[in-house]
């Protein structure tokens, strides 16, 4: 059995004996022991939020580095930090405790210095206690194996057990964690620890690096979905092997149009895809994924917002009726574009044009005179058709037509007046109905319609009080 020694400001301490429930007892005057109290009490009352984390990674500092009355005694130094209030700069500071050396812990206390002087000069003494650790059994690789690798944390041994995972993780997961540190556990032998370290905000790009190459598809993943991702990973990730991160790098906002472009010429279809739905295709890369032999790729180009009339002209030339409908609707559609879709043979496809938001009088005007009844409706509803349109659409044959145009808010008061003679009480009610009246289309449906309910403020702008009963 492997027995570990562990030096603790010139006390040796054997961790790991045959008998389980054997530790050592550090007496009361020890330095260890003075020590541990010292900076317990120094943490006491500072003001922060990370307190719980620390203090348990201190505790199980504890658990592992001695057993019996020993333990008990560091644990008790530390069991007011559970209730205590400390900075996240303090805090971090001892991490150094957990992850490296004396000189990392040393340098943790010179940043401090200056804000918190006694506590700084505690923390040069505790790392002090830890000095060294060695294997009795003098193997070659210099530390102790933990899950049959040698732990990488700043080079340091780390006695097995002494970070336990969950504790490691809550590190990986801690915005206040000193990119140094985030380093290193990037490079964890635990995927949950390296995958926190990949969503962690604060990770440095020298983490994010390291966790780019991941064995692990899943790390890598997390990595091109954070939220701001260095330039120089997006564009290593959009080589990945993976399908999956290179459609996630596609679909970043914040990937640069160079890395997109490459991505448009990528073997998946599905990753061309991602590409002609991101928001930030640059109008060349668009036109390029225009021409593309698979019709998902080109749809994708068809909802962009930046689709460029050349790119959109392109997608007509395909003469398919689903990626038509799909231009029909297109933001980015210009009236160039929805001029040849009014000659579409499709209706829905005409009716899906005069909805598109880039549709101008002009192209309603003509439309009005479409043989559909659905694509007229449409028009006589819209609020840029002209007066003139809505008022020969005011004679349509078709009822349904007539109403649309009741309803539009642009209709004039000659067609609301010629609209209350309607023979279809569906098309008048329509008029009487609306909020809008004018006093003088009011007065000619109280003339014609003397039982008719006009709202309130209809009657109110006639001068009438209360509502004329039905």
């Amino acid at each position: 059995m492997k027995k570990v020694l562990l030096e603790l400001g010139g006390e040796v301490i054997s961790i790991g004996s045959e008998t389980e429930d054997e530790g050592v007892s550090l007496a009361p005057g020890s330095r260890v022991r003075n020590v541990l109290e010292k900076v317990g009490i120094s943490l006491d009352r500072r003001e922060g939020e990370s307190v719980a984390l620390w203090a348990k990674a201190l505790a199980q500092f504890a658990r592992s580095g001695v057993g019996g009355d020993g333990r008990g005694e560091i644990e008790k130094a530390f069991g007011e930090l559970a209730s205590a209030a400390t900075s996240a700069a303090t805090a971090l500071a001892f991490a150094s405790l957990r992850f490296g050396g004396p000189s990392t812990l040393k340098a943790a206390a010179a940043d401090l210095a200056d804000e918190w002087p006694d506590l700084a000069d505690l923390l040069v003494e505790a790392s002090t206690l830890v000095v060294s650790i060695s294997d009795s059994s003098d193997d070659d690789t210099g530390g102790i194996a933990t899950d049959g690798a040698t732990s990488r944390y700043h080079g340091s041994v780390v006695p097995p057990g002494v970070v336990d995972r969950d504790t490691r993780i809550a590190f990986a997961e801690a915005i206040s964690t000193p990119g140094p540190y985030l380093v290193e556990l990037a490079t964890d032998l635990d995927l949950e620890v390296r995958r926190a370290v990949a969503r962690n905000p604060a990770s440095p790009d020298e983490a994010l690096e390291i966790l780019a190459h991941d064995p692990s598809e899943s790390v890598r993943i997390t990595v091109a979905n954070r939220v701001a991702c260095p330039a120089l990973v997006l564009a290593g990730l959009s080589r990945d092997d993976s399908l999956v991160v290179r459609r996630t790098v596609a679909s970043k906002s914040d990937c640069s149009p160079e890395v997109l472009d490459v991505l448009a010429r990528d073997g998946a279809a599905e990753v061309r895809q991602a590409v002609g739905d991101n928001p930030t295709t640059a109008p060349e890369t668009l036109t390029l994924l225009a021409r593309d032999l698979d019709r998902g790729v080109r749809m994708s180009v068809g909802r962009s917002r930046r689709g460029p009339e050349g790119a959109l002209l392109e997608l007509l030339r395909t003469g398919d009726e689903r990626i038509r409908q799909v231009v029909a609707e297109a933001e980015s559609a210009s009236e160039v574009v929805l001029a040849q879709l009014i000659e579409d043979p499709d209706p829905a496809i005409r009716a899906r044009v005069v909805r598109n938001n880039g549709i101008t009088a002009t192209l309603l005007d003509r439309l009005a005179l479409d043989a559909d009844v659905g694509v007229r409706t449409a028009c006589a509803a819209h609020p840029l058709t002209s007066v003139e349109t809505l008022q020969r659409l005011a004679q349509d044959s078709e009822g349904i037509v007539r109403r649309a145009v009741a309803l539009n808010g642009s209709a004039s008061e000659v067609i609301l007046a010629a609209l209350v003679s309607d023979p279809l009480d569906w098309v008048r009610s329509a008029v009487t109905g609306r909020r809008d009246l004018t006093p003088a289309v009011a007065t000619i449906v109280l003339l014609e319609w003397p039982d008719v309910a006009l709202a309130p403020e209809v009657l109110t702008r006639l001068g009438i009080e209360g509502e004329v009963a039905r």
